[in-house]
């Protein structure tokens, strides 16, 4: 073989190695890139998850606190019920008293 057909064929060969060494790369670039999105995607699921179990939370906090709201309103709302009530029981015995004292008042002048 003469010398340049000697060149040639190492430069062949090297562009060979070279080809299939950065195609393994590439493969391996590749690879590492999947398994990259993978854990991102991963990542993401669990900060989702993280994000629902907040909500739940928030959810049972709000239902808590609608629950209390609507306890004290009930309270309040009883609580009005009972001074309506003595109110007008209050009303009711002083119109008895003055119907009572009507009547003494008319007995008294009638007897006078």
């Amino acid at each position: 073989m003469t010398e340049v057909s000697l060149k040639t064929l190492a430069y062949f060969a090297l562009d060979k190695i070279f080809l299939i060494s950065n195609g393994r790369k590439e493969e391996e670039e590749e690879e590492e890139e999947k398994k990259k999105k993978k854990k991102k995607k991963k990542k993401k699921k669990k900060k989702k998850k993280k994000k629902k179990k907040k909500k739940k939370k928030n959810k049972k906090k709000q239902e808590g606190e609608e629950e209390e709201e609507e306890r004290i309103i009930r309270i309040l709302r009883s609580l009005e019920r009972r001074r309506r009530r003595r109110r007008r029981r209050l009303l009711l015995r002083r119109k008895k008293k003055k119907k009572v004292e009507e009547k003494e008042e008319r007995k008294r002048s009638d007897e006078e």
